[in-house]
């Protein structure tokens, strides 16, 4: 028997390949935005935590940065 005759072809997909390519993208972006907002929260926990920056803090390194207030 011939062998490409032998082997069995598998079922075409139902669902198009556009389809699947949207749903790659929305689900490759939905990580990344979920990645974003993770570090983003991350980042944002200790600056609250440590929110001791005042007008006078301010001032200070204002001036030491050489602006006159």
């Amino acid at each position: 028997m011939d062998e490409r005759k032998a082997r069995r072809r598998t079922a075409p997909s139902p669902v198009p390949p556009e389809l699947k390519m949207v749903v790659w993208v929305c689900a490759l972006f939905g990580s990344w935005l979920l990645f974003v907002f993770a570090m983003q929260a991350a980042n944002a926990a200790p600056a609250r935590a440590n929110a001791a920056i005042t007008a006078e803090v301010c001032a200070a390194h204002a001036r030491a940065d050489g602006w006159d207030l």
